[in-house]
């Protein structure tokens, strides 16, 4: 069997796809297959794709009509056939001994999954600021249970839910994946392999991924009504979740930290969609939503008024990027 499956989803990334295959093909730690995902790119990215795969052995290429990095990512999942999985993204970076260190963590305390760090670039990207330090793990011995590795991140700020910076066992994930159709779905899927079972985790604090910084992502450009309907489904499917592997004095906690944070984005994106009479109603109806089922608490006045007025907020937060006061909300769908 393969020791790692790296399935990278492809799509419109003819300007760094190449950058991001030799780095996969530089790796130290050799026993790996790379599946690559053509999601229906327009540019020259199935063409970089297919002539890589044609000259590396390793690398496999399959192409469709565009259904989302979700379905690709579930689609790469399925074809796999390592003992372990990783998720990368076609734009980005990782440093060429990173299989390796996350082989031997993974080995040395027969651990089910591996959290790791990562930096962002370019330096001179404008949003270098806001993520520089961003992307830290918590502070913990490793091993640890999965449920109080959450805990940990949440009680630390250290929360973030990216798939590029973790590796999990291939029977570990089983049949979970990724929700189709949304955005955020990184955030779900996280957080449902940490919760529904205890496993056992280990930390890397050594940043072994690289993210490229892009004002024209996904998740990084201005929000529309995709976002917003997502995130109102990523609210459901995370008060949905049992929650059971984490411990008993902090399920209630850290679940309420992080419907927390999802209800705080809501208007904000409601805002940047474009604010109509009837997304007003949609916010309130998502604080009663989860006022109703997680705490009665969410259900307070300041609220209330942000849920119908997210200009508030907005003034606000102009007023803090004034002083110059950085902040980070889960609308970072690659956290």
């Amino acid at each position: 069997m393969t020791t790692f499956s790296i399935i990278v989803p492809v799509y419109n990334v003819e300007h760094f796809l190449q950058e991001t295959l030799d780095c996969i093909a530089a790796q130290i730690f050799t026993d790996f297959e790379v599946i690559l995902i053509d999601d229906g790119s327009t540019d020259r990215s199935g063409a970089i794709a297919r002539d890589f795969c044609r000259l590396n052995s390793r690398f496999t290429y399959s192409a469709r009509n565009n259904q989302g990095v979700s379905s690709a990512r579930n689609a790469g999942t399925d074809l796999a056939t390592g003992e372990y999985l990783y998720y990368m993204d076609a734009d980005d970076k990782i440093v060429p001994d990173m299989l390796e260190r996350c082989y031997a963590s993974l080995k040395a305390h027969n651990a089910d999954i591996v959290l790791f760090d990562a930096d962002v670039f370019p330096i001179q990207s404008p949003d270098y600021p806001l993520y520089k330090g961003y992307y830290r793990r918590p502070a913990v011995a490793s091993p640890l249970p999965s449920g109080e590795v959450l805990a940990e991140s949440v009680a630390q700020n250290r929360f973030f839910t990216s798939p590029c910076c973790y590796i999990a066992r291939r029977d570990v994930i089983g049949h979970l994946r990724f929700i189709e159709g949304m955005v955020f779905e990184d955030n779900h899927f996280f957080v449902a392999l940490l919760t529904e079972r205890s496993l056992r985790v280990t930390v890397l604090p050594q940043p072994l991924f690289q993210r490229r910084l892009r004002s024209d992502s996904i998740t990084s450009g201005r929000k529309n009504r995709h976002h917003y309907d997502s995130m109102h489904r990523l609210l459901k499917e995370t008060i949905a979740l049992p929650f059971s592997a984490v411990p008993r004095q902090h399920r209630a906690s850290v679940r309420v930290s992080l419907v927390d944070g999802q209800l705080r984005s809501i208007p904000s994106i409601s805002y940047e969609a474009g604010i109509t009479p009837a997304l007003r109603l949609r916010n309130l109806a998502a604080l009663w939503y989860a006022a109703t089922r997680v705490s009665s608490r969410f259900l307070s006045a300041r609220r209330i008024a942000i849920s119908l007025f997210p200009e508030l907020r907005q003034l606000k937060q102009r007023s803090a990027r004034a002083g110059f006061s950085v902040g980070h909300s889960i609308t970072d769908g690659r956290q």
